[in-house]
């Protein structure tokens, strides 16, 4: 149902920004390494997501994620900082 897909969502969410932290933080100095960019769209599980990097320090993160329901797409953004 729709709260197993909002669950998967946040969870999909969450698990990139925690993945582009974990790059951001793999080089030194900071935020160097080429793998930390603009990415998507990436579809699994049935949620769509494409993720945004701003700025330089802080870096702004948003991970957008995009899931069918009865009413017709909806969507959502869980946005953060990553200190480089």
């Amino acid at each position: 149902g729709r709260g197993q897909m909002e669950t998967r969502a946040a969870q999909l969410a969450s698990k990139r920004l925690e993945t582009l932290r974990r790059i951001a933080n793999s080089t030194s100095p900071r935020c160097t390494a080429g793998a930390l960019a603009n990415g998507g769209p990436v579809t699994s599980q049935g949620v769509t997501e494409s993720w945004q990097l701003t700025g330089a320090t802080p870096r702004t993160v948003s991970v957008t994620v995009s899931y069918m329901t009865a009413r017709g797409t909806h969507t959502d953004v869980l946005t953060t900082r990553i200190w480089c």
